[in-house]
């Protein structure tokens, strides 16, 4: 999967029919995390581990890098390194009722560096340590609050209100759109 999004994201943001992308997830949630089973079959040596990263990584990467506005819809629940991913698009926006974590203090894992600043970027330092160091779970209301997430639509109107959200980049120029994008990744330090 971690490969197959970066080609993905490299492929719509050399579309030109492509003016916003959304990424959403499937069965009612945006992302349940790593799959904690496969750990002993992807993470169990040094080597494995760095594959795993640089896969993430790319990802990432290839979302943040993207020219096109990238917009995280976020339906039930957003964990560990989808929420990294979710950190990696331009706009989070949350279904009322979706939950926020990062189960890597319960899992003895490091959360990875991009990650790390992105979510430092996004929510501050105090609250980047209490999802990071104590596992803290959010809903929506909270994520945003806290600069986690952008928007929260209602559950009966979410379809609606994202629909509507996207449609503020449709009309912007590409190269407008692009350029700016990079500009502020590279101000942020994000790339």
């Amino acid at each position: 999967m971690w490969h197959g999004l970066a080609q993905i994201f490299n492929n719509l943001g050399k579309s030109e029919q492509v003016r916003c992308i959304a990424l959403t997830g499937a069965g009612g949630h945006f992302s349940s995390g790593a799959d904690k089973s496969e750990f002993d079959e992807v993470r169990s040596t040094s080597e494995q581990v760095a594959a795993y990263e640089a896969a993430v990584s790319a990802a990432s990467d290839a979302i943040l890098s993207c020219p096109k506005p990238v917009v995280a819809a976020i339906e039930g629940y957003c964990v560990g390194g989808g929420l990294g991913l979710a950190m990696a698009c331009d706009f989070r926006v949350g279904k009322a009722g979706s939950q926020y974590f990062i189960p890597a203090a319960k899992l003895s894992l490091v959360y990875g560096e991009r990650a790390t600043h992105s979510l430092l970027a996004l929510v501050g330092l105090v609250n980047a340590k209490r999802i990071l160091l104590a596992g803290e779970r959010m809903d929506a209301h909270k994520a945003k609050s806290i600069g986690l997430v952008d928007e929260v639509f209602a559950e009966d109107a979410f379809d609606e209100k994202l629909a509507e959200f996207l449609d503020k980049f449709t009309d912007a120029s590409p190269r407008t759109v692009s350029g700016s994008k990079a500009i502020l990744h590279r101000l942020a330090g994000l790339i």
